[in-house]
């Protein structure tokens, strides 16, 4: 499952007044600190209420500036109204929140992930589910490291994605052959290792699946060499 923060101004609103008006259904679920989520509905408040005023404050410089304009030069037969003013701010003020709402709203979905409790309909609720199509699939491609740990065993490590797992192809020297399916991130390849005072190249490539079938591109071509010290 893959989460998302919204980009522009607009949505970004729309999103965190969505998550801010039905998390309410799902708080006994997850352990997120009351104090964030009363944070985030603070400044979706102050932001929908500047974002509004700055709107307004845009359209009025604009023909501020364009009132300056027919002062200076006019068009011969022009009369001037009155000198524009912008509305003044209302008496009550919505309440200052912190800055960086969009980091805020963020950790809380990242709260939300590690859980381990956030299910798709949830997701989808809250507004923060990204929705799939057939080319994300079909262009989906693992960004395939591997790094050696103690004992020298090659671990691959592939960002999940919406995707519910890959494949592990190696090729040892005689063409690739696949090895296993993982359904984490990181997989460990404790297949043996050569000879003491030996090394070999090992080559690994993976490619994603979903829906319990193989989906997508091949990741680049991974080239690890291992040595035997055990």
């Amino acid at each position: 499952m893959l989460t998302y923060v919204e980009g522009a101004d607009g949505k970004f609103r729309i999103q965190i007044g969505t998550f801010d008006d039905n998390f309410y259904k799902y708080k006994d679920i997850f352990n997120v600190p009351p104090l964030k989520i009363s944070q985030l509905t603070t400044g979706r408040k102050l932001l929908d209420f500047y974002s509004t005023r700055n709107d307004i404050v845009q359209q009025f410089a604009y023909g501020s500036t364009g009132y300056k304009d027919e002062i200076r030069h006019g068009n011969g037969t022009l009369v001037l109204g009155a000198i524009p003013d912008l509305n003044p701010l209302p008496t009550v003020l919505p309440t200052l929140c912190i800055p960086n709402i969009e980091g805020l709203f963020r950790e809380i979905i990242g709260l939300l992930v590690t859980s381990g409790k956030l299910s798709e309909s949830i997701a989808q609720d809250l507004g923060i589910l990204k929705s799939i199509s057939v080319e994300d699939i079909e262009e989906g491609q693992p960004n395939l490291t591997v790094k050696l740990v103690g004992g020298g065993y090659p671990i691959l490590h592939c960002d999940m994605l919406f995707f519910e797992g890959y494949e592990i192809w190696k090729d040892e020297g005689t063409g690739y052959k696949k090895v296993d399916t993982s359904s984490h991130a990181k997989y460990t390849d404790i297949s043996p290792l050569p000879a003491k005072g030996v090394t070999v190249t090992i080559k690994y490539k993976t490619i994603y699946k979903y829906k319990n079938a193989v989906v997508g591109k091949w990741s680049v071509e991974v080239v690890v060499p291992l040595y035997g010290h055990v």
